[in-house]
């Protein structure tokens, strides 16, 4: 089966984004920094999968990490032939979209292709799309004269598969009680689908008719386009009649309050929150640019002097240079990201930065801290129901 290959000057979107986009095709991701704080943990987590080292963590994340390398095991035992495996690989369907897949698995024998993603959210979430984005592109790149490379960063075997039959999706998600979800495609079917799909959700984007989708508050809680979007008072007023709740007229938290209100007072929260941060942000520029906003003025407040990370270096030097100040007495002030630092490695040596990760956190243990932060978090529907009745 042939398939044509439509080629656009640049990929637009990651395979991670496509199932908010199809959702909502005016949705634009905005880190904040609980998020980040959760990535973090999900980056070393991911890294210790790779390489199996479980330094630097508490006895929950290791289970969750010695897990997820428990189901991995479970696939390569099933592969009685010759098999090929890519850790954080680049997959690319071209001119559509392209990104990192957790775990690639080529089983040469059944011609069958194992796509593996790590998830280490506490709230359900549907990768799908995501997944068979990994799956149609590794088919795309398997079928084509140029191959995909398994192996390492710095060492790589070309391989070839132009009668690549099946993809097998697996998330494998140890802190949700769903558990391992995996999923059959065929491997031609499912490139000519998702190249499809793609192709469908970018005409709908870039249509500029195309309007909100309101139904999904907690995309609206992360958007970036909260601010302005016109679909967001209509989202919070529907939200509450939803759950037979009406939206109070008097902000007491003094007064009492059924569990039910809670809910719906998080859920608003959320999305209200990014719209208010949203509305500051548009009026600090409406005053820095001249405007008049009655009964408020704009006042600048220092938030101290600091070095940007990427000018540490230059700083060091100049402190040894004109100062001479000792070194242990200038790191007393540095916090060291490991994250960071990993990057900055896998630039300068073969490495990956899922490798350095894992070396430096077995280097450190002991010395480095892992934090964490507690927050409320939405469940799956039918877990929430089920305890509330």
């Amino acid at each position: 089966m042939t398939q044509e290959i439509k080629k656009r000057t640049h990929a637009r979107y990651s395979p991670s984004t496509l199932s908010a986009l199809q959702k909502c095709p005016r949705y634009r991701f905005d880190e904040t920094e609980s998020m980040k704080e959760a990535g973090a943990e999900g980056e070393f987590l991911h890294a210790c999968c790779e390489t199996g080292s479980t330094a630097g963590l508490d006895e929950k994340q290791r289970i969750d990490v010695e897990s997820c390398r428990g189901y991995v095991e479970s696939i390569r035992a099933g592969i009685s032939g010759i098999r090929w495996e890519l850790a954080e690989g680049k997959l690319t369907l071209a001119g559509l979209t392209h990104g990192h897949a957790d775990l690639c698995i080529l089983d040469v024998e059944r011609k069958t292709l194992h796509v593996v993603d790590y998830k280490f959210g506490r709230t359900q979430s549907d990768p799908g799309e995501q997944l068979r984005a990994y799956g149609a592109a590794a088919t795309e790149m398997l079928i084509s004269p140029e191959g995909l490379g398994f192996g390492t960063a710095d060492c790589q075997t070309i391989i070839q598969m132009p009668d690549l039959k099946t993809v097998i999706t697996h998330v494998v998600a140890p802190r949700l009680d769903d558990g391992p979800v995996m999923d059959t495609y065929d491997a031609q079917e499912l490139l000519v689908r998702v190249r499809k799909d793609i192709e469908a959700l970018y005409a709908r984007i870039d249509d500029p008719w195309t309007p909100e989708n309101p139904e999904y508050p907690e995309l609206c809680a992360r958007c970036a386009r909260a601010g302005r979007c016109p679909s967001v008072n209509k989202a919070v007023a529907r939200m509450a009649p939803a759950l037979g709740i009406t939206i109070p007229t008097i902000f007491d938290l003094s007064l009492p309050v059924t569990p039910e209100e809670r809910a719906i007072r998080q859920s608003i929260r959320g999305l209200m929150d990014k719209w208010c941060e949203k509305c500051g942000q548009e009026n600090s520029e409406f005053a820095i640019a001249g405007g008049n906003i009655p009964g408020f003025r704009l006042q600048i407040r220092s938030n101290g002097f600091k070095v940007p990370r990427e000018s540490t270096k230059t700083a060091l030097d100049i402190l040894n240079d004109r100062l001479q100040l000792p070194l242990d007495v200038v790191a007393g002030s540095l916090t060291l990201s490991v994250s960071e630092l990993s990057k900055q490695l896998a630039q300068v040596t073969p490495e990956t930065e899922s490798v350095w990760k894992g070396k430096l956190m077995e280097a450190l243990e002991g010395v480095g801290t892992n934090s964490s932060s507690t927050f409320l978090v939405k469940e799956a529907k039918g877990k929430a129901k089920k305890e509330l009745n």
